[in-house]
């Protein structure tokens, strides 16, 4: 007996990929997107509107205080996003500028002035900053001998 073509057999079964254009391709879809994104647009138009007036006081009494300090509500903050701002900065202080990397770099910048100034000798600063290399692997990297690079900065 022949079976008869059913309306399933012959239909073909859209994609995943097929089924997510359509659904952003539906107006409701589209409407909402609109919306999130002017929301989201006038909350950033209050924030930089608000630290562009108010930027130079808000930023004298984050340099002052903690950002405990800033959560209180009696502040004296104007601006919108002054706590946010301070929570944020310092974060980024003690997450990058408290690393042992940084610690490393201010300590060997701290050396190269006490360098320049006379206070260490040339040849003491870079076996501090090099201390697994030879004296004459230094000296070559620099192209010079120590004392010539110290009338340098003479």
């Amino acid at each position: 007996m022949v079976k008869k073509n059913t309306t399933k057999d012959t239909e073909h079964s859209i994609s995943f990929f097929g089924k997510a254009a359509a659904v952003l391709k539906n107006e409701t879809v589209h409407f909402v997107a609109g919306l999130i994104l002017v929301i989201f647009s006038v909350y950033l138009l209050l924030a930089f509107s608000s630290f562009f007036f108010t930027g130079a006081a808000v930023q004298s009494i984050i340099d002052g205080g903690s950002a405990q300090e800033l959560i209180s509500t009696n502040n004296g903050v104007k601006n919108c996003k002054a706590v946010d701002y301070a929570a944020e900065r310092d974060r980024y202080k003690n997450e990058y500028f408290a690393s042992e990397e940084a610690q490393k770099l201010q300590e060997q910048l701290d050396l190269q002035k006490k360098a320049e100034n006379g206070e260490i000798s040339w040849r003491e600063y870079y076996r501090t900053i090099w201390p697994d290399v030879s004296d004459e692997q230094r000296q070559a990297w620099l192209g010079m001998t120590y004392d010539e690079y110290e009338q340098l900065y003479k």
